[in-house]
């Protein structure tokens, strides 16, 4: 194997974590320690995933250099890992109401939209965030 088969088999690996930890029987009860372990599969394979695609576009357009891959993932999964946070400005319930496996999929792929933006995504999270954040314009914090 040389090195630029590496992210596709790594990709392939990934997504199939992701389809076995989505292929449980949904009739099937689950824990909620469990699921969210599930869950934290299912953000961390398709944020990889995600950053792997994210690499492979970004190298067509000439944008990063071929050993630049392994940042393009950790990236992705920063950004899956931050969907929770949009989901909550969105007001959605989509990772409690994900047990059983409802849900499962959406979640997967808002995780390998945010992937795939990977730093962008990350950037407007941080943004929002820190614009919903009261300054105290400059001032010491009273004790």
């Amino acid at each position: 194997m040389n090195k630029t088969s590496l992210p596709y088999c790594l990709a392939a690996l990934l997504m199939m974590l992701s389809a076995m930890a989505m292929g449980a029987d949904p009739t099937a009860p689950e824990s909620p320690k469990e699921h969210y372990l599930v869950t934290l599969i299912i953000m961390v394979a398709s944020g990889a995933s995600g950053g792997i695609v994210n690499y492979f576009y970004r190298l067509q357009t000439d944008m990063v250099k071929t050993k630049d891959w392994p940042p393009c993932i950790i990236i992705g999964i920063g950004a899956s890992l931050v969907v929770p946070f949009l989901l909550s400005l969105m007001s959605s319930n989509l990772v409690e109401n994900s047990v059983n496996g409802k849900g499962y999929i959406t979640l997967l792929s808002w995780c390998l939209l945010a992937g795939i933006a990977g730093e962008p995504f990350i950037s407007q999270m941080v943004k929002r965030f820190t614009d919903g954040v009261p300054s105290n314009n400059g001032s010491k914090p009273s004790a």
